[in-house]
């Protein structure tokens, strides 16, 4: 491997663990024994440094949904909700969480790679709603409440930590999706 590779994949470590909100230069530079300078060097600027952490991060996301994938049954929601909330998935439902809260004020090729991202999300998603034999519109209209649904569910997890009460509320959406087919 790369000098460049191993960065890339300490730092994208680096950020499961620590969330985006460390998205600057020196925490991450620190992270990987390195300094800001350093990897601007290794680079050529932030931005690009930023845009190819983020599409590590995308291929490593990639991969845990291609784990996942599952025709949509009768309980969908709730076998998702348990795969997604999952302590072992932990950081990558943060990750999720944390892109769509950068793509807020994200620009240029950072906001292409985190578009790219969250899609892939709707697609898997999406992907297994078809597989279950239902109609394109319905498949993505349905994949967008589910994931809607869920990552506010997850927002509300990671931030108190009420897991209780977020698995009943998962499972009372799971009921009125049963009752919605």
């Amino acid at each position: 491997m790369t000098r460049q590779a191993d960065l890339l994949g300490s730092l994208a470590d680096h950020l499961l663990e620590q969330g985006l909100g460390e998205m600057s230069l020196r925490p991450m530079a620190a992270s990987v024994g390195s300094t800001a300078r350093m990897l601007i060097y290794h680079f050529n600027s932030k931005d690009e440094l930023l845009r190819r952490v983020l599409a590590e991060l995308r291929k490593r996301q990639g991969q845990i949904l291609e784990r996942w994938k599952e025709p949509a049954g009768h309980d969908f929601p709730e076998s998702f909700w348990s795969w997604i909330s999952s302590r072992r998935l932990e950081s990558h439902a943060r990750l999720w969480i944390d892109l769509h809260t950068i793509r807020l004020s994200s620009h240029g090729e950072i906001a292409t790679e985190v578009r790219r991202a969250l899609g892939e999300w709707n697609e898997a998603v999406e992907g297994s709603l078809l597989a279950a034999g239902w109609s394109r519109v319905r498949a993505r209209t349905a994949a967008t409440l589910l994931l809607s649904t869920y990552r506010g569910l997850l927002m509300d997890l990671h931030a108190n930590g009420d897991r209780a009460r977020l698995n009943a509320a998962a499972h009372e959406f799971a009921k009125w999706w049963r009752r919605a087919d």
